[in-house]
C-alpha cells in the first residue's frame, strides 16, 4: 500500500473510531454498521436483520459459532418439551445432501434443520410456522463467513 493510501486509512479508521491499525475491511465494515443503524427502528427490523445484529431476543451465538433458538412455541416429541434448538454450522456435505434430496424445497430445508440440530425430521416438520421462518434465517445467517477484526497480513 503507498503512503497517500495508507494516511488516507488512518484518517478514515480514525474518523469511524477505530484502531489505526484496522484494514480497509474493518472500515466498510463499520461504515456498514453505522449505516444500518441510522434511524432504524428495532420493531421495524426482520429477524435477519437482527440476528445478524446479534439482537435478536430469542438467538444466541455461541462461541463455537452454532446458534441456540427459543421457540416460539414448543416442541413436543413423545414426553420431551423442546423449548430450544441448538443449530450448528452447516458443512458442505450437510448442503450437498439437501441439493441431492428429492424433496420439495421445504422439505429440503426442514431436513438440513433436523440435520444440523440432531432432531428427526419428522419433529421439525411438526413445528410452528414462525419457529421454521426462525431456525431458516438462522441457517442462513450461520452460512456466512464470521466478519474479520483486526488487521489483515
Amino acid at each position: 500500500m503507498d503512503l497517500e493510501t495508507t494516511i488516507a486509512l488512518k484518517t478514515l479508521a480514525t474518523a469511524l473510531k477505530l484502531a489505526d491499525d484496522s484494514t480497509s475491511r474493518d472500515c466498510f465494515d463499520r461504515i456498514e454498521t453505522l449505516l444500518e443503524a441510522a434511524g432504524e427502528d428495532p420493531a421495524d427490523l426482520s429477524d435477519r436483520e437482527l440476528i445478524k445484529r446479534g439482537e435478536h431476543e430469542r438467538v444466541s451465538i455461541d462461541d463455537d459459532g452454532s446458534a441456540v433458538v427459543s421457540l416460539y412455541y414448543p416442541l413436543k416429541s413423545g414426553t420431551e418439551r423442546i423449548a430450544e434448538l441448538k443449530i450448528r454450522r452447516p458443512k458442505t456435505k450437510d448442503l450437498k445432501k439437501m441439493d441431492e434430496s428429492k424433496s420439495s424445497d421445504l422439505g429440503k430445508g426442514a431436513g438440513l434443520l433436523a440435520a444440523l440440530c440432531g432432531r428427526a425430521q419428522s419433529e421439525i416438520e411438526d413445528m410452528d410456522a414462525a419457529d421454521f421462518a426462525l431456525c431458516s434465517n438462522v441457517i442462513g445467517f450461520l452460512q456466512r463467513p464470521p466478519r474479520r477484526t483486526g488487521s489483515s497480513c
